[in-house]
């Protein structure tokens, strides 16, 4: 686990007795007007860090097309404005900035510390890392002097004394300054001091000394990730739910609606350039159709959002367990259940999803609207392979009192 950079700036925003809603209408609508200088080496670095990785379509499309920064929704499950008392605000570029009453948080760039402030093995040379220093403190400089601010510090983590101060999110900015001076003495004013002293000195840069004029070269033939998935594939190999239950999924979605008293459901599944929509009545008929698409991730988010807005959006299933006394008796069944978990969504029943052990046994969580389909599945598997360990299914009351629905051995 690496020790990463983690910039923090001062503001002068007013949070004081101000709503989410005008905080962050103010607040994206500064940071839309900002005409980012280096906007193309910025590009081209958030291209550049998809290509090192698995290539996410979604990602690199938004790298592409977003023009406008956003801000994290409410969410009463997740996160409200008045508990977590922070904005969190999503760039252009995959840039992501959180602000507080007190700071400014930048998530980006993504570097180890020390490479930050010393070349070691990361860049070629000192030339290098200053010009990349260059670039990423004039998009500090336009961020900061947006909201008022004059200076950035630059903290790191894990196993480092500038530990933990970017955490104090009810600690003002000019606080932190102090006590970090306490701890570590008066900040340096070069990265060249810091590079001597990475444990035992800190540095506020007040970025009044980038130069301008220089920039990052991007050269003309880089090869950039596609937003396209791969179409590589025969229909003829997904012909049969058998074929399809053995495709690990790179996303579904299972939901139901009640139509005249009947449980209908929808199941949609995408892997690469593979979509699957499946629909009809739960545990009984059903349609599916299947498509070879470049662009299927956003054809499966496209269909998602659809069902969603004509009512596929209600959690009809009940919650089961499925209890094994012990690591083996789970171990036991765990060939049986490895079929039933990807052949049950293909039911339209619902899905087995999650798990708890320790000393009391193994507990699966099963979804489903019908617990006796479910279970005559299950059974059906289990003839193939002649489980003898024991099994049980229950479900529980708000008061965790237990009803055996199906016990064997």
């Amino acid at each position: 686990m690496g020790t990463y950079l983690i910039t923090i700036s001062n503001h002068n925003i007013k949070f004081a007795n101000r709503s989410y809603k005008e905080l962050t209408n103010e607040i994206t609508n500064t940071l839309n007007n900002i005409q980012f200088a280096n906007a193309k080496y910025l590009k081209h670095q958030a291209l550049i860090g998809e290509s090192c990785s698995k290539v996410n379509v979604r990602k690199v499309k938004e790298i592409l097309t977003k023009d406008a920064w956003t801000y994290q929704e409410e969410n009463p499950e997740f996160f409200t404005f008045s508990e977590d008392n922070y904005i969190n605000l999503y760039g252009p570029f995959s840039l992501k900035i959180t602000i507080t009453p007190y700071y400014i948080y930048f998530d980006n760039p993504t570097i180890l510390y020390w490479h930050w402030i010393n070349h070691n093995d990361f860049f070629e040379n000192d030339e290098e890392i200053i010009a990349f220093r260059n670039e990423w403190r004039k998009y500090f400089y336009q961020v900061v002097k947006a909201f008022g601010g004059n200076r950035v510090i630059y903290l790191a983590d894990n196993s480092h004394p500038l530990d933990g101060y970017a955490d104090r999110d009810d600690t003002p900015f000019e606080e932190i300054e102090r006590e970090i001076i306490e701890k570590l003495g008066e900040p340096v004013k070069t990265f060249h001091e810091l590079a001597d002293n990475p444990r035992s000195k800190f540095m506020i840069d007040y970025l009044d000394n980038i130069d301008w004029d220089s920039n990052i070269q991007i050269e003309e033939n880089v090869t950039y990730p596609s937003f396209k998935s791969d179409t590589n594939f025969e229909l003829s190999d997904y012909a049969t739910i058998e074929q399809l239950r053995q495709v690990k999924w790179d996303f579904e979605f299972y939901k139901c609606k009640t139509i005249e008293g009947i449980v209908h459901f929808v199941h949609l599944t995408q892997y690469k350039g593979i979509y699957v929509e499946q629909k009809g009545i739960v545990c009984g008929e059903h349609t599916i159709q299947l498509h070879i698409d470049e662009y299927a991730p956003f054809k499966f988010d496209e269909q998602e959002k659809y069902f969603a807005s004509i009512g596929y959006n209600e959690d009809l299933t009940d919650f089961y367990c499925i209890i094994f006394a012990s690591l083996d008796d789970y171990h036991s069944w765990k060939k049986v259940l490895d079929i039933f978990e990807s052949s049950l969504p293909w039911t339209g029943n619902g899905n087995l999803s999650g798990e708890i052990s320790g000393e009391e046994g193994v507990k699966l969580f099963l979804w489903v609207v019908d617990v006796n389909q479910a279970i005559e599945l299950l059974l059906s598997i289990e003839v193939n392979n002649r489980v003898k360990a024991p099994i049980e299914i229950a479900i529980f009351d708000e008061e965790k009192n237990k009803t055996i629905i199906f016990q064997r051995g």
